[in-house]
């Protein structure tokens, strides 16, 4: 649903209703505020009185601390955030986390593609890290695939925006997304919740909390969460043969695209056998059987094939044979109700680990913690990405071709083991530590196969998949010493300095088509962060900084990449009005990004031998501004709203072969967040109802990176320039003795918006997937 024709009015519309909302919510407080000191009757009194913006805790900073008191820019979602906006995992949080752009690769791979702040977190090889620190329960999570499982027992999501290179380390250029799953209470509990809705969902998720043992206490929960797809897919029931491959036998394409069904355990044990000394145990373990969304092809030119030095006369062949095909014409700009993906065939991704944290306090003002963990992650999928899959019969070859999509077979292991010692005193606030990471990544095409790429128009007999090697194995061990201390200068001025050095390691092996090339980086990167925040008043804190972070190098394929590299300068405030019932928050940044680190083909930086590698592509920077509102003006009424702009641009541009000006891709220049949600009096008892709707709008985005727009490419190359809306409507504090539940009504793309997501260039034409259908459905919570 677009905002807007132009981006012009949209920006115009956007700014005037975040502009329309932040002066009534202010009035509202200024005129609550006023009437509450000047007096009222008692009923406008008792409707308004206690209702305000809670205190939260984040630990963004390695401790526990105020979130308005922390000098970063961070937005904390609280269970009730994440249950109203039924986040469950890392792809929810495009929809509420302010200047957060979240979309999942095409070929259901479970690859987030994050932008904060101009820095995209994507990689496509093992040995690639990307730009956004993702954390578990304070454990960096490094494999970049199968991480857009479901999180149970969250407690809260911290969202860190700008380089994080001093606590976090390595690959949080564009900052640090940090999900906290809850710890055991100690108090029996059952908590039992059931949703039912559209394409067959069926979400369960029971956590039983026992009753603390001595210093023990534990819960368990499970989960189950099913789903039909929502496109139809035309070409199934294909068979392909993948017998050379020691792993897979014959797989057939499935009959709906997008379906998924999973199953899910998550435990914690909690041992405190004294006030200053504790262990938490958690294990999670998720496995999901899936089929990719639907890809459909958008425009179709042969013709381009004459610039690859395709003869005319095969061009000419593929052109018949397309033409003939029943789908070919549609050109579908929205989301169809059926595409012919023959190449897809049901996947699968696993994850699993094991975290164990060590708190120990010495004294009121020294505390030491360990994090060790290990966690695996496995996926396996096939994808159409052309989405032009079916037979084609070339020259009237009675043997099919095909425009085959992607084969991704994937296992990641890491091990890491993190050490923190905090000390505070009147005069400072110091934490140190130190971070060993191990990782073992292997990528690439289906074990023993070929790399499907180079099928493309190939006869394949018998829908057999020809032996083959293209894949990358990597080993990686990074080691990390870092410090931070906050000197209290006044009891309003503090400055902060902290550094971190990083030495990386890389050794491998990457095959193309079955030759052998080695992999290997090595490299020390120091980083920092300097600032000063000052608090105006008890309720108002302005700071500034200046911080430094690093991506990872290495190399694909022999090729190697050069470490990306960001500085970041920065200012805001932050401040609670109107006796807490306005909280408004703003930042302010510029940074500079060396090296951009950007998948390319091997081709176009002379290097023919490979299909595709990473290129450091150049410099860049971006500057932008990010403000969030939040207020409680009436009883019962909560607005929430959140607009960000960032302009990146390139400085400086690599040698590209065939590219001339490279694009900003996957980058939009505007999003924002706007919440309305209210709750009533209780209507009967304890009984009431709660509403809530929210809308998520992001600017036009350009894809697919690095090919240049193209005339007749314009409705896949731009995508976004819409708003996606959800909302809820609960029946709540229904209480039957020690009972209580909670009836509600959901929509997910309430409007059904059906608009392309993720453009693909595939040298002769242009494909897409599109925003997921309209879920809606009711759901039910029992607790006691």
């Amino acid at each position: 649903m677009s905002f807007a024709s132009g981006n012009t009015r949209v920006r115009q519309r956007v700014l005037v209703t975040f502009s329309a909302l932040a002066g009534a919510m202010t009035a509202t407080a200024v005129t609550a505020q006023a009437t509450d000191k000047q007096g009222t009757p008692e009923a406008a009194e008792n409707a308004n009185q206690g209702y305000k913006l809670e205190e939260i805790v984040v630990t963004a900073q390695k401790r526990e601390q105020n979130l308005q008191s922390v000098p970063i820019a961070v937005t904390a979602l609280l269970p009730q955030t994440l249950s109203l906006n039924r986040v469950t995992n890392l792809g929810d949080l495009a929809s509420i986390a302010p200047g957060v752009t979240v979309r999942n690769v095409p070929g259901g791979l479970g690859e987030p593609q994050i932008v904060i702040r101009g820095s995209l977190s994507s990689s496509n090889f093992a040995g690639q890290d990307h730009s956004i620190s993702l954390n578990i329960d304070g454990v960096y999570i490094g494999s970049p695939y199968g991480n857009a499982f479901d999180i149970p027992d969250l407690e809260r999501v911290e969202v860190l925006r700008g380089p994080q290179g001093t606590l976090f380390g390595r690959n949080s250029n564009g900052g640090a997304l940090n999900f906290i799953t809850r710890d055991p209470s100690g108090e029996f509990h059952v908590h039992q919740q059931t949703s039912v809705g559209n394409y067959g969902q069926l979400r369960n998720v029971t956590r039983i909390e026992l009753p603390a043992m001595g210093p023990f206490s534990a819960y368990v929960t499970y989960l189950h969460d099913e789903r039909d797809g929502d496109t139809k897919n035309l070409a199934s029931g294909i068979v392909w043969d993948r017998s050379n491959s020691a792993r897979y036998g014959l797989q057939t394409s499935p009959t709906r695209l997008g379906d998924k069904d999973s199953d899910g355990v998550r435990a914690a044990l909690k041992f405190a056998p004294t006030n200053n000394f504790e262990m938490v145990y958690k294990f999670d373990h998720v496995g999901e059987h899936f089929t990719p969304e639907a890809t459909a092809l958008v425009v179709f030119k042969p013709e381009n094939f004459l610039n690859y030095g395709v003869p005319p006369a095969f061009v000419q062949a593929i052109a018949d044979a397309v033409n003939a095909l029943p789908n070919h014409g549609l050109e579908p700009t929205q989301r169809p109700n059926a595409v012919y993906n023959g190449f897809v065939t049901p996947g699968y991704t696993q994850t699993s680990g094991h975290t164990l944290r060590s708190t120990l306090g010495l004294g009121d003002n020294l505390t030491v913690k360990n994090i060790t963990a290990w966690r695996e992650t496995s996926i396996y999928s096939n994808s159409d990405y052309a989405g032009l899959g079916q037979p084609l019969h070339i020259f009237g070859n009675p043997t099919a071709s095909y425009v085959t999509g992607g084969s991704f077979d994937s296992f990641d292991s890491q091990f890491s083991s993190e050490l923190q010692l905090n000390y505070t005193s009147k005069l400072v606030t110091l934490t140190v530590g130190s971070l060993y990471f191990r990782e073992r990544s292997d990528a690439g095409t289906d074990a023993g196969l070929m790399d499907t790429t180079l099928l493309t128009f190939v006869p394949l007999p018998g829908n057999v998949l020809p032996p083959g090697l293209d894949r990358n194995s990597v080993r990686s061990q990074s080691i990390a010493g870092f410090g931070q201390a906050e000197l209290h200068v006044t009891d309003k001025l503090n400055l902060i300095g902290g550094a971190r050095v990083t030495h990386d390691r890389k050794r491998g092996v990457s095959y193309v088509s079955t030759v052998p090339f080695p992999i290997e980086y090595e490299q020390t990167e120091p980083t920092f962060d300097v600032g000063a925040n000052y608090q105006l008043d008890p309720d108002v804190m302005i700071y500034g900084k200046f911080s430094t972070g690093f991506i990872s190098g290495g190399a694909i394929s022999n090729v190697p990449f050069a470490p990306e590299k960001a500085q970041s300068w920065e200012v805001g405030v932050k401040s609670d009005l109107f006796e807490r019932r306005v909280r408004f928050n703003v930042a302010s940044y510029f940074v500079k990004y060396q090296d951009v680190q950007t998948t390319v083909l091997g081709n176009q930086i002379g290097h023919p031998e490979v299909y595709s590698v990473v290129a450091s592509l150049g410099n860049a920077t971006v500057k932008g501004v990010e403000v969030e509102l939040t207020a409680v003006p009436l009883r019962g009424l909560t607005l929430d709203a959140a607009l960000t702009y960032s302009d990146f641009k390139y400085t400086k541009v690599n040698p590209v072969v065939g590219v001339g000006d490279y694009p900003v891709w996957l980058r939009p220049t505007w999003t924002g967040n706007l919440g309305v949600e209210y709750e009533t009096l209780p209507i009967v008892g304890n009984v009431n109802l709660m509403f809530r709707i929210e809308g998520d709008y992001v600017s036009h985005i350009t894809s697919p990176g690095f090919f240049v727009e193209q005339p007749g490419y314009e409705h896949i190359f731009q995508t976004g320039n819409n708003a996606i809306f959800n909302a809820r409507a609960a029946l709540q504090n229904i209480a039957i003795g020690p009972v209580k539940g909670e009836v509600a009504l959901y929509a997910r793309n309430l409007f059904n918006n059906k608009e392309p997501l993720f453009g693909l260039f595939n040298g002769f034409g242009a494909s897409t997937n599109y925003q997921p259908a309209r879920t809606y459905g009711v759901e039910v919570t029992v607790d006691f």
